[in-house]
């Protein structure tokens, strides 16, 4: 029998490793849990379990058993009519039409929280209904979740019965083939749609490492029913960082906020309210006074190849992924200063990073043309190609990266999602387990370079758990 002061470490864990908050109605539901687990992977005392959930992978079973039963991983397709009529007729014609009035024919949405990919799916198929020349336009659907099973369901695509309760059957039809008594999504929405681990809590975004930067429509619906209010405000708020301005964030009904989302305004429909992100002018940089902890280590890699003068001030904030002022202090910077190898690399990873991949790709050229051996700029362009669905030249971009340095694991990370999301999944696998590799030489508390805010331990556990989603996948 699990003891109270068992179930109240367990809470604990799950607060700290997942953000769930586990209320006092359902502590009868978490200690029948725990004794499943206990006697499943049989393991001897309630102690010994909880040991292992404390310091456990986020795809180890012991863990992907307990998060499968504390969330709920059950949805269907356009779930919430509501919603659904307001994401068709406002939100997503209004983000088109803004587009083409751009010139751009990109679009970048990202459903956080996405259980077995019903609502991404969704978005897929509503795509296809408001985009007649869809063909032309570079789509970029991400799907996240920390339920891996869930997860492993989206990439297989196959769906029962009951996922279709708000569908038409000429959606279903359309949209998917059947498959003995369950339904698979079709190639035409499959090719849109990527997904991948995500912790809400514990990893960093906006990052290009994770590809969450430069949102135009982010959907987190009921998700945040499981968070207490601190934890719901500080995801809401990164969340609405990670949004391009003008670029909408759709919570759940019962994702209830006490506090407006800095730098976004309300905007209310029906009962439901949605977040916009406001069209916020570059902020002016000023000296900083204090080092900001987390560029401490992106401050230290670049630090000798510059002087003390406004280039630290750069690094520093680029450190710290305050891309807006980094972008104003380049903009300051001499003309001559401007077009050096160096600044120009620097100037390509912050509009990478605010989501401009064209002149981010020019800016990559540019700087080559000075300096030709840098592994990093190798890699900015490569994820720039890579938003500009150029995948044969990403690609290449990549593998020149791995010649300058086969230890670059950052870069063996992003080529085994490419050759993954190309449908070539066996050496995939192995580029990220040559990161894993790579990751787990280096010292724990390590900072990534090119996502500061990720130490090698967290960036590990990531790896650990995208490998375990296709190495253990159903087959399609």
């Amino acid at each position: 029998m699990i003891t109270l002061q068992d179930l109240h470490r367990a809470q604990q864990i799950i607060g700290q490793r997942t953000g769930i908050v586990i209320k006092e109605h359902q502590q009868a539901n978490l200690a029948k849990t725990l004794q499943e687990a206990l006697e499943h992977f049989s393991i001897p005392t309630h102690a010994a379990l909880l040991d292992l959930l404390q310091n456990c992978s986020p795809n180890e079973p012991v863990m992907e058993f307990l998060v499968n039963r504390i969330t709920i991983g059950e949805s269907y397709f356009f779930r919430d009519a509501e919603q659904m009529d307001f994401l068709r007729t406002v939100c997503l014609p209004q983000i088109i039409a803004a587009k083409r009035q751009e010139g751009s024919r990109s679009l970048r949405i990202w459903s956080a929280g996405c259980s077995a990919g019903q609502e991404t799916v969704t978005l897929a198929i509503l795509l296809h209904e408001l985009l007649p020349d869809l063909s032309q336009w570079h789509i970029h659907l991400m799907g996240t979740d920390i339920n891996v099973e869930a997860l492993r369901q989206a990439i297989s695509g196959l769906y029962q019965e009951w996922s279709f309760r708000s569908t038409t059957a000429w959606h279903r039809d359309r949209f998917f083939q059947p498959i003995g008594s369950k339904w698979r999504t079709r190639d035409s929405l499959r090719s849109m749609m990527q997904f991948t681990y995500l912790n809400l809590i514990e990893d960093a975004f906006p990052t290009t490492l994770n590809k969450t930067e430069a949102m135009d429509l982010i959907l987190c619906r009921n998700v945040f029913i499981y968070f207490d209010q601190k934890t719901t405000a500080k995801a809401a708020a990164k969340l609405a960082e990670c949004l391009v301005p003008g670029g909408w964030l759709i919570l759940g009904v019962a994702d209830l906020l006490q506090n407006q989302i800095p730098g976004c305004r309300i905007h209310i429909h029906d009962r439901y309210n949605y977040f916009q992100r406001q069209n916020s002018k570059i902020i002016e940089a000023k000296p900083c006074l204090e080092p900001i902890p987390h560029a401490i280590a992106y401050q230290k890699a670049e630090a000798l190849q510059h002087p003390i003068d406004s280039k630290s001030q750069l690094i520093q904030l680029m450190g710290a992924e305050e891309w807006h002022p980094a972008l104003e202090i380049i903009n300051r910077l001499p003309i001559d200063q401007q077009k050096t190898a160096k600044i120009l690399q620097y100037k390509a990873k912050i509009l990478a990073n605010m989501g401009d991949a064209n002149q981010t790709i020019d800016l990559c050229h540019q700087s080559m043309a000075l300096e030709s051996t840098d592994k990093h700029l190798y890699l900015i362009l490569g994820l720039a190609l890579l938003e500009a669905d150029r995948l044969n030249e990403a690609e290449a971009s990549f593998r020149k990266a791995l010649f300058l340095d086969r230890k670059f694991l950052e870069c063996h990370f992003h080529l085994g999602l490419l050759l993954r999301q190309t449908n070539r999944v066996a050496p995939g696998l192995k580029s990220l387990q040559n990161a894993l590799a790579f990751a787990e030489k280096n010292p724990p508390h390590w900072r990534i370079h090119n996502a500061a805010n990720t130490t090698m331990e967290r960036f590990a556990l990531i790896l650990q758990a995208e490998i375990a989603l296709y190495a253990k996948r159903p087959p399609l």
